[in-house]
Protein backbone atom coordinates (compact mmCIF):
# COMPACT_ATOMS: atom_id res chain seq x y z
CA UNK A 1 0.00 0.00 0.00
CA UNK A 2 1.41 3.40 -0.97
CA UNK A 3 0.95 6.19 1.54
CA UNK A 4 1.77 9.86 0.98
CA UNK A 5 1.81 12.34 3.85
CA UNK A 6 0.93 16.05 3.80
CA UNK A 7 4.53 16.93 2.87
CA UNK A 8 4.36 14.61 -0.15
CA UNK A 9 6.69 12.01 1.43
CA UNK A 10 5.95 8.55 0.05
CA UNK A 11 5.84 5.43 2.27
CA UNK A 12 5.19 1.77 1.59
CA UNK A 13 3.00 -0.07 4.10
CA UNK A 14 3.51 -3.82 4.20
CA UNK A 15 1.93 -4.90 7.46
CA UNK A 16 -1.36 -4.72 9.31
CA UNK A 17 -2.13 -5.41 12.95
CA UNK A 18 -4.53 -8.04 14.27
CA UNK A 19 -8.00 -7.68 12.75
CA UNK A 20 -6.84 -4.83 10.50
CA UNK A 21 -7.09 -5.06 6.75
CA UNK A 22 -5.47 -2.92 4.08
CA UNK A 23 -8.72 -1.59 2.67
CA UNK A 24 -7.77 2.03 2.25
CA UNK A 25 -9.15 5.00 4.11
CA UNK A 26 -12.92 5.52 4.29
CA UNK A 27 -13.79 3.43 1.24
CA UNK A 28 -17.54 4.00 0.71
CA UNK A 29 -18.50 0.32 0.41
CA UNK A 30 -16.47 -0.67 3.47
CA UNK A 31 -17.81 2.19 5.58
CA UNK A 32 -21.36 1.25 4.54
CA UNK A 33 -20.84 -2.44 5.37
CA UNK A 34 -19.39 -1.60 8.79
CA UNK A 35 -22.22 0.82 9.56
CA UNK A 36 -24.80 -1.83 8.62
CA UNK A 37 -23.22 -4.53 10.77
CA UNK A 38 -21.69 -2.66 13.70
CA UNK A 39 -24.90 -1.20 15.09
CA UNK A 40 -25.14 -2.68 18.57
CA UNK A 41 -28.95 -2.64 18.49
CA UNK A 42 -29.49 -4.34 15.15
CA UNK A 43 -32.69 -6.30 14.61
CA UNK A 44 -31.04 -9.72 14.33
CA UNK A 45 -29.28 -9.28 17.67
CA UNK A 46 -32.55 -8.27 19.33
CA UNK A 47 -34.38 -11.22 17.77
CA UNK A 48 -31.66 -13.64 18.90
CA UNK A 49 -31.75 -12.28 22.46
CA UNK A 50 -35.54 -12.65 22.57
CA UNK A 51 -35.36 -16.22 21.25
CA UNK A 52 -32.66 -17.19 23.75
CA UNK A 53 -34.69 -15.71 26.59
CA UNK A 54 -37.80 -17.56 25.44
CA UNK A 55 -36.15 -21.00 25.52
CA UNK A 56 -34.56 -20.54 28.97
CA UNK A 57 -36.62 -22.03 31.76
CA UNK A 58 -37.55 -20.35 35.00
CA UNK A 59 -39.95 -17.64 36.15
CA UNK A 60 -37.28 -14.95 36.57
CA UNK A 61 -36.48 -12.11 34.16
CA UNK A 62 -33.96 -13.21 31.54
CA UNK A 63 -30.99 -11.15 30.38
CA UNK A 64 -28.71 -11.81 27.41
CA UNK A 65 -25.17 -10.48 27.08
CA UNK A 66 -23.22 -10.76 23.82
CA UNK A 67 -19.48 -10.75 24.43
CA UNK A 68 -16.43 -11.02 22.24
CA UNK A 69 -14.38 -14.14 22.84
CA UNK A 70 -11.79 -13.25 20.20
CA UNK A 71 -8.78 -12.96 22.45
CA UNK A 72 -5.13 -13.76 21.99
CA UNK A 73 -4.91 -17.50 22.48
Amino acid sequence: MNITDVDNNAFLGFTAGAAVYNTGHSHNQIVSAINNQADFYNLLRIELAENLSAICSGPYTKKVFFGNLAQNL
